[in-house]
């Protein structure tokens, strides 16, 4: 038999996001049997608007972040360190301004290659490579990748 659980049931909104917070919680076994409950106890003395509604299923002892604000988490963390592992690459080549946007670029001064690069802030312009030139966004993206996870 299995053990039963608290689920936290959450509105989808039309944008595909979910609500903060949960509507309820439903103690069942699993989320399929959380959902037949949800559906059978909970939905039908909701307001027609929220009848039409998609939801989903989290068990308490889960992660309750929505996807989106791991993402920004993930992304937030993974930029400081695109940052130092730049900056550092950028103090070896000397002569740059301190103030520089890490860009992956692909134009004629790149011969039409992908390149991470020190460009001016404002206009994006061109000041010098920080790493190989690469066919496509996804090989630098992996290059990068994997040199910050060597360092790591």
């Amino acid at each position: 038999m299995l053990k039963k659980h608290n689920w936290n049931v959450y509105k989808i909104f039309n944008n595909g996001k979910r609500a903060k917070l949960p509507t309820c919680q439903i103690t069942a076994e699993t989320d399929v049997e959380a959902k037949k409950i949800f559906l059978k106890e909970f939905l039908p003395s909701m307001s027609s608007k929220f009848q039409i509604c998609n939801w989903v299923y989290v068990d308490e002892g889960d992660n309750q972040d929505r996807p989106y604000e791991q993402n920004c988490e993930f992304d937030a963390e993974r930029k400081k360190l695109r940052d130092k592992f730049f900056v550092d690459i950028a103090m070896k080549l000397g002569g740059l301004p301190n103030n520089i946007s890490i860009t992956l670029v692909m134009s004629k001064t790149t011969d039409w290659k992908w390149q991470w690069a020190a460009c001016q802030p404002a206009t994006l312009k061109y000041l010098a490579g920080l790493s190989p030139k690469f066919d496509t966004g996804f090989e630098a993206d992996a290059w990068l990748r994997d040199n910050i996870n060597d360092r790591t």
